[in-house]
């Protein structure tokens, strides 16, 4: 009886593992917009949110990929911030399912929580404190005074800062959140850039520009769209 006592939990017991290995092996498994998501490749998870009909990831990829590399090379940042990447490293670093937001994507998030059409294509400062709306709240992270930060989506956006290649330096931690987008051009036909946009501690709108791919910022996923 007692042999066959232990035989039933050590199946009950394998049985509970191989539930919980599937759990995390398939992340789309019973998952809805606001479920954590679990990244196969290295069993990570992360927030996520639904803003309008798009799904975003809610925190900065931290994905290791040859490419990116960690704020001040301090592992603790990487836990709050993420990893930053470079933008050709960026353009395929999105989990399978995921994928790195087109500047339209970005548009169509921010012309929804309010940015006036007549600024969305600005290369500039836009909006009032529609950035203020996906900033995480409060000082923690953010340098004084953060404005307008209210965190009404569940956006989270936090000030990763950069890493300049060109002049080998870490960059505004705390101050600035930087993401990359998939467009990008060419200054003065020699100098690569790609678009982005940028949160800042002092003001409440969202910068939209294009700057040196020699950067490296931090990368937000979108979700891929079903048909």
């Amino acid at each position: 009886m007692k042999t066959i006592i232990t035989l039933l939990l050590v199946l009950m017991l394998a049985f509970a593992l191989t539930q919980c290995t599937e759990h995390i092996l398939n992340p789309n498994n019973d998952w809805t917009a606001g479920d954590e998501w679990f990244d196969v490749r290295d069993g990570q998870s992360y927030n996520t949110v639904q803003i309008g009909d798009q799904i975003w990831m809610a925190e900065d990829l931290n994905y290791d990929s040859k490419g990116s590399l960690i704020y001040g090379l301090d592992t603790s940042n990487a836990d709050i911030y993420g990893r930053l990447y470079l933008w050709e490293t960026a353009q395929n670093v999105c989990p399978e399912g995921w994928h790195l937001p087109s500047d339209g994507e970005w548009l169509q998030l921010e012309q929804y929580i309010g940015v006036p059409t007549d600024e969305l294509i600005i290369e500039d400062l836009r909006g009032t404190n529609e950035g203020g709306l996906l900033k995480e709240t409060g000082t923690e992270h953010w340098h004084s005074p953060n404005e307008g930060g209210l965190d009404s989506y569940g956006f989270c956006v936090l000030p990763g800062g950069l890493f300049d290649y060109l002049f080998v330096d870490f960059e505004y931690l705390g101050f600035y959140g930087l993401f990359w987008t998939t467009a990008d051009s060419i200054w003065n036909d020699k100098v690569p850039l790609g678009c982005l946009r940028v949160f800042d501690y002092e003001r409440g709108g969202i910068h939209r520009y294009y700057d040196r791919k020699s950067h490296c910022l931090s990368v937000r996923c979108v979700k891929d769209r079903t048909q």
